[in-house]
């Protein structure tokens, strides 16, 4: 009688260890609202990415502030590996439509910044970072919220 209780008690222990995992996966993979992606996004954002280019490894880091009247500014560094880099600002717009952040930047010194029109499908965010596809592509970056 122990053992068929033992039993039973550890199947269900499975079947619950598979439901909280599956479940889990599916809410790992629903896209954020429109509404969740507003009022998470304000404040100030990093990125660090690397390079692989013809000169060799280069880096970015960037700081991005979104702002809630859709307007944003931003500042980063970029050049080799190791190297203080060249430093530039930029300004702009913002706004989220049907879970793309969608980036117009109109000042600064945008000669540096990689795309001065962006429209990134928003996959990912919470209070601490977001991810983000690059549209027709498989290309994902993140962003963090910048510590205070």
């Amino acid at each position: 009688m122990k053992r068929i209780v033992w039993k039973l008690l550890s199947g269900i222990a499975v079947i619950g260890a598979w439901a909280i995992l599956i479940y889990g996966c599916i809410s790992l993979n629903k896209q954020p609202s429109d509404d969740e992606i507003r009022e998470l996004i304000n404040g100030q954002w990093t990125e660090h990415d690397y390079f692989q280019g013809s000169e060799g490894s280069s880096e970015v880091n960037e700081t991005r502030t979104y702002k809630p009247d859709g307007t944003l500014e931003g500042a980063g560094a970029t050049g080799k590996i190791g190297t203080p880099g060249i430093r530039y600002c930029f300004s702009g717009t913002w706004k989220v439509q049907n879970g793309v952040l969608s980036e117009h930047l109109d000042k600064g010194d945008l000669a540096f910044v990689r795309r001065q029109n962006s429209n990134d499908i928003v996959l990912h965010i919470n209070s601490g970072s977001m991810q983000l596809r690059i549209p027709d592509s498989d290309s994902t970056y993140w962003r963090h919220k910048a510590q205070k």
